[in-house]
């Protein structure tokens, strides 16, 4: 009685059947090579990313920029249960900072408007118009702005994990185990 092989399923990056599971510091570890590997490349709103599927390389136009900032909040939430006070206020910190970039320039971008009917509209219905000088001004300063932030909370979530790295692997857990039956 041959049974049929497993099915692998596949989103183009992790196979789910056929594979032994990870510990934590690996999980961990992947997702930082995973931004430092999309971040040697230009980050751009279109780039080319390389993906596996079914054994053939498939080239796949994305938003770099985007996943690189998904990476770094999937990192934040792997992280979570490790922050201490500082990375705590660090990233809380940069995260404010995030919130608050959008109103800060629509603001800008809402004073610098001549025309006061274009005045109105643009502050009823919050939005920074790209085909005006001063509008794409503020959307690249928005960006360039929210790089900033990023970089700021990937450095804040580094330090951490360097500082962290015994506990995600369990080596402290086994090592105050060993400690206490030493003590008995």
């Amino acid at each position: 009685m041959n049974e049929p092989p497993e099915p692998i399923i596949s989103d183009g990056n992790f196979d789910y059947f056929n594979k032994n599971p990870e510990d934590y510091k690996s999980i961990v570890l992947k997702c930082i090579q995973e931004i430092l590997k999309i971040n040697s490349n230009l980050l751009s709103k279109t780039g080319k990313i390389y993906i596996r599927v079914e054994g053939q390389i498939i080239e796949k136009e994305e938003n770099t920029i985007k996943i690189y900032y998904q990476l770094i909040n999937l990192l934040e939430d792997l992280l979570l249960y490790t922050f201490d006070e500082k990375a705590k206020k660090d990233i809380e910190g940069q995260d404010e900072k995030l919130k608050t970039l959008y109103p800060k320039y629509l603001e800008i971008f809402t004073e610098g408007q001549v025309n006061e009917a274009r005045k109105y509209k643009v502050s009823k219905e919050k939005i920074i118009i790209k085909n005006d000088n001063l509008g794409m001004w503020c959307l690249e300063q928005i960006e360039k702005d929210k790089r900033e932030c990023y970089r700021n909370k990937l450095r804040a979530l580094l330090l951490l994990f360097k500082g962290r790295k015994n506990e995600l692997s369990g080596k402290r857990t086994a090592r105050m185990g060993m400690q206490t039956n030493q003590d008995d």
